[in-house]
């Protein structure tokens, strides 16, 4: 449908462990929506499988562990933005100072689940 239209941010995507998600756009190809995570709070090990993630950090502070040994990181805070391209296993770790909200976009070629969590 070609037109423009505006997405209220629904309390749609549940949680995945501490983390809130609230989404506003769930479609096939492209998930976007809210999502807070509490301070203190590393992720499990994960995937997007076939989708690549952004997400533009509203506030807080997190590291994202990735790769194979040695594992590398990256650290963002308020007004970064950080790409997860699909497949990429990683993990998020919010520091203790404070909770995260970040605007997050997944988009894919719509197979395979949102999250697929891996054993490290």
């Amino acid at each position: 449908m070609d037109r423009v239209r505006v997405e209220k941010a629904a309390d749609q995507g549940g949680e995945s462990g501490a983390i809130a998600r609230r989404a506003a756009i769930d479609e096939p190809t492209l998930w976007s929506g809210l999502s807070s995570v509490p301070a203190g709070v590393s992720t499990g090990w994960h995937h997007h499988g076939s989708n690549t993630t952004v997400f533009y950090m509203l506030s807080g502070s997190l590291t994202v562990e990735h790769g194979d040994e040695p594992i590398e990181t990256a650290t963002a805070e308020s007004g970064d933005f950080v790409v997860v391209p699909a497949g990429v296993v990683h993990r998020e770790i919010v520091s203790e100072d404070g909770d995260v909200e970040a605007v997050v976009i997944r988009f894919g070629d719509g197979h395979g689940p949102l999250v697929v969590d891996v054993d490290r």
